[in-house]
């Protein structure tokens, strides 16, 4: 009774090894060989050999164990085409289960051969093998081959076993489909990669968006077998998909079809993004969460394969399968699909931003390009041609860019710099338009390198400067050149004296000032008009340059003041220039009043270093002379002489040097303060001081005094007396006060300077302080006036311009400098009520003004009937005796 237990025992034993070591095994032939060698170890059956049914019905030896010499060496492969018994027996169905076969023919020709052996070598050489088991293998009713399996000796094996060798076999067959099918599917993947690989190299070089769809319809199209195709790509905002390739129905559409990204649920492809997994769509069965676009639906698609392509997290696309008939798509046409959309996405990613990179080339307003290092342009934009004034890209890209240049040896320069650098920014070069203007540009640059190193090529960006560098070079001329004259102005003249005051210090030799002024210029300014006096200037700034040498510096120090610097010569030399100076002058001929007019002028010669060997030296130096040729009766040129008795000579009023030193050092240099009327508000809410002499009981004005305080060089100190005193007024009552700033003090940076700290030291609220230049103080200088201007605004003052509108320049300065207030001429007021023209004039001004931001003061405002004009015509503020006469600081 134990026997039978223990016998089923084994047999699960048995069963459960092979099934575990069929399980560990999945490739066909190692599973073969390995398990053949595990039967001998649980039967006693030593020696297998399998053979497999290929796919043209013939048997193939699949694998062997432990064949004895003479049987591995009988022609095994002849099995191949002579079916042995057994094989027959499989074939015609009589070998249905595991049996054993005593008539093997195979082992039969074995002991043929070696018939005339002894007994020790037949048996070496067979193994003593007579009889073989055949057991078929089958998965199902597939027959898929037989395992033979034999041991020595002649005796049959027991039905058990040869049952238990079924049940094996049963096992082993499924075991071997597995495996087939294993082998079949990693073929199938093998191909697929290789499909894959194929595409991914033909997509490497495609920059199209539809070459990269038709590369990948080529391959789905072998693979799904669609009746159409498309590819949509999401819009950069992430809006809607266009379709951007199609073959099949769709193609029409392509640049036309839009479909909404959002709601996901709009249609198959959003849907499909939305989820990031293959979609299929099937419209016979109306029961997916989404929409169908209505051209599928007219076109009659009754399934959609919608394959998602997701970049990292970017929804980039969908690649849409489209069949007219209801069918199946497999499991494995779609993860194949998948694999395809994968590689596609890469190339359309690609070419997404090849066509951003493109549509940026093309539209950017900067000029874009690429060429060769020998000039050769290879790609150009729209922007660069229209910069460069050709009519398309194809007429530059035939030019070569060497020729563009206006200066060969710039692209010699910019050559060398990219080979050195390999890069270049902001280098600003003249290059030569098709029409051969030559423009400004600034360009930027850098070399793209080849495997070995070697520049392949150049791109860069290229921007048109024209303007801005005029603009610089306005503004460097402007720095040092008079505008209204043309020649240079104060600041850069003292520059150039300074330079050759040195010059001649260093060498020895001897140099001249000429420091010349007109006549009688003040009568045509008053009879014709300022802007009359500013043509007439033009004119004769021109003829005094007619008579220099080009060595010889030349500037308009302020006014009807120019001065010229010879830059070597004598006493004698200088006084032969301004002969000619004079001589050139006396030529021109103003008419006033219908009467001409002859103008004349006047000139001071001082030499450095003789007279002096600092700037301000020469200058006071040949000031002196000029008064002392205006006092001799004008027209004429005065050397001067440093002797005392001869400056005691000249017609300055006797004691005013010294009147004036004592009074700024007693304090008797005080303020009165005008009225200014806020027209809108009307009511008086801003003052200006001017200044006043005291000398006892007696108020002197300050046309008496001024003049001589400009040529004895204290009306600096004057400025700052009242600039002080109108500080202490607007921390006592908090009011905005108005102080004029001469053309000496605004050229002076230490009198600049002292008005900065006494306004810091006050304490008081810097825009209470109203700082006012006249346009004559303003052309002196323009660098230094807008330096001084900076300054004085950094600190938090405001400004007024006074006796807007009399000069020719007058817009120019209220375009440049910055000013809070323009304070009318009263030339302009004094007959407004009477005069149209004034009227129109003062209307605009206001106007002009209103739109800049600034406000408009009134000067001389004298009776009612003024005042309501300005009014009326949108002037802002009134000043005048009709406002208010100057009065002590005491009676405000």
């Amino acid at each position: 009774m134990p026997g039978p237990p223990r016998r089923s025992l084994h047999r699960l034993e048995v069963l459960r090894t092979v099934a575990e070591h069929l399980n560990r095994e999945v490739e066909l032939e190692p599973m073969l060989s390995s398990v053949l060698a595990l039967i001998p170890k649980l039967t006693s059956l030593k020696t297998g050999w399998i053979t497999l049914l290929d796919d043209e019905g013939g048997f193939v030896s699949a694998a062997a164990h432990g064949l004895p010499p003479a049987l591995a060496a009988n022609d095994w492969a002849a099995l191949r085409w002579t079916p042995c018994r057994c094989q027959q027996m499989l074939r015609s169905g009589e070998l249905s289960t595991a049996a054993n076969i005593v008539d093997c023919e195979r082992l039969q020709r074995v002991h043929q051969a070696l018939a005339d052996a002894d007994p020790a070598t037949v048996a070496e050489q067979t193994g003593g093998l007579h009889v073989h088991i055949s057991v078929p293998l089958r998965a199902g009713d597939r027959v898929l081959g037989i395992m033979n399996l034999a041991r020595a000796g002649k005796e049959l094996v027991d039905q058990e076993t040869l049952t238990l060798l079924g049940l094996v076999a049963d096992t082993f067959g499924v075991a071997i489909e597995r495996a087939r099918l294993h082998t079949r599917v990693e073929a199938a993947r093998r191909e697929e990669a290789q499909v894959a690989s194929r595409l991914a190299e033909t997509l490497l070089g495609l920059t199209a968006l539809e070459e990269v769809g038709a590369a990948a319809f080529a391959v789905l199209r072998e693979s799904l077998k669609p009746d159409s195709l498309s590819l949509l790509v999401a819009d950069p905002s992430g809006s809607f998909l266009e379709l951007v390739a199609g073959w099949g129905w769709s193609k029409a559409y392509v640049g036309r079809l839009q479909l909404a990204l959002h709601p996901p649920e709009s249609s198959g492809p959003a849907w499909a993004l939305h989820v990031r997994r293959p979609v299929v769509e099937d419209h016979t069965k109306p029961s997916a969460p989404f929409a169908v676009p209505e051209p599928v639906r007219q076109a009659g698609v009754q399934v959609c394969l919608n394959l998602p392509m997701v970049a990292g997290d970017r929804p980039t696309g969908v690649i849409v399968a489209d069949y007219l008939t209801a069918q199946e798509v497999s499991e494995g046409q779609i993860r194949f699909a998948t694999l395809i959309a994968g590689v596609a996405t890469v190339a359309l990613e690609r070419a997404l931003e090849h066509r951003r990179n493109r549509l940026l080339f093309e539209q950017l307003p900067v000029g874009l390009y690429r060429s060769t290092p020998a000039g050769q342009l290879l790609e150009v934009n729209e922007a660069l041609a229209r910069l460069l004034g050709y009519s398309d890209r194809a007429a530059l890209l035939a030019t070569n860019a060497v020729q563009i240049y206006a200066n060969p040896e710039d692209r010699v320069r910019w050559q060398q710099l990219m080979d050195r650098e390999g890069v270049v920014a902001d280098f600003e070069v003249q290059w030569r338009r098709f029409d051969g203007t030559v423009i400004w540009v600034g360009e930027a640059a850098r070399v793209v390198r080849d495997a070995t190193g070697r520049p392949a090529y150049y791109e860069g960006s290229v921007e048109d400067i024209t303007a801005r560098k005029r603009f610089e070079a306005d503004v460097l001329y402007l720095a040092s050149h008079d505008a209204l004259t043309g020649v240079f102005n104060r600041h850069r003249f003292q520059e150039e004296l300074h330079r050759q005051i040195t010059q001649a210090q260093r060498s020895g030799q001897t140099g001249a000032l000429l420091f010349v002024d007109l006549d009688n210029f003040k009568e045509v300014n008053d009879r014709l008009g300022y802007r009359a006096g500013d043509d007439l200037l033009g004119t004769v700034a021109r003829a005094i340059r007619g008579r220099l040498r080009e060595s010889e510096v030349f500037a308009r120090i302020g006014g009807d003041e120019f001065g010229i610097v010879l830059v070597s010569g004598d006493a004698y030399e200088a006084r032969g220039v301004a002969e000619r100076v004079l001589a050139a002058v006396r030529e021109q001929v103003a008419l006033v009043a219908g009467r001409p007019i002859r103008l004349t002028l006047s000139c001071g010669i001082a030499l450095f270093p003789e007279h002096g060997v600092t700037v301000d030296e020469v200058l006071a130096a040949a000031d002196v002379s000029l008064h002392a040729a205006k006092d001799l009766g004008g027209d004429r040129a005065v050397v001067y002489v440093p002797d005392p008795a001869w400056r005691d000579q000249l017609r300055v009023p006797p004691g005013w040097a010294e009147r004036l030193k004592e009074a700024l050092a007693q304090d008797r240099l005080i303020a009165y303060a005008q009225p200014i009327l806020d027209l809108r508000r009307d009511q008086v809410s801003q003052w200006e001081l001017l200044v006043r002499l005291l000398e006892g009981s007696q108020v002197v004005e300050p046309a008496a005094f001024l003049p001589i305080a400009e040529r004895m060089g204290l009306i600096q100190q004057i400025d700052l007396c009242i600039c002080g005193q109108a500080l202490q007024l607007i921390s006592r009552r908090n009011l905005r006060v108005h102080v004029n700033l001469s053309a000496k003090t605004l050229g002076d940076d230490g009198a600049i300077r002292a008005i900065v700290a006494a306004l810091d030291a006050s304490g008081v609220p810097p825009a209470n302080l109203v700082l006012e230049i006249t346009e004559t103080a303003a052309v002196a200088d323009v660098a230094q006036t807008l330096r001084c201007v900076e300054t004085l605004r950094a600190r938090g003052c405001q400004l007024a311009l006074d006796d807007f509108g009399v000069g020719f320049s007058s817009l120019y300065y209220l375009r440049h400098l910055p000013v809070d207030y323009l304070k009318i001429d009263g030339s302009f007021i004094r007959t407004l009520v009477t005069d149209p023209q004034n009227q129109q004039i003062v209307r605009a001004i206001a106007e002009l003004a209103r739109g800049l931001g600034r406000a408009t003061i009134a000067e001389w405002v004298e009776d009612e009937a003024t005042l309501q004009k300005v009014r009326a015509l949108g002037v802002d503020y009134a000043q005048g005796y009709h406002v208010g006469r100057p009065m002590p600081l005491s009676e405000l």
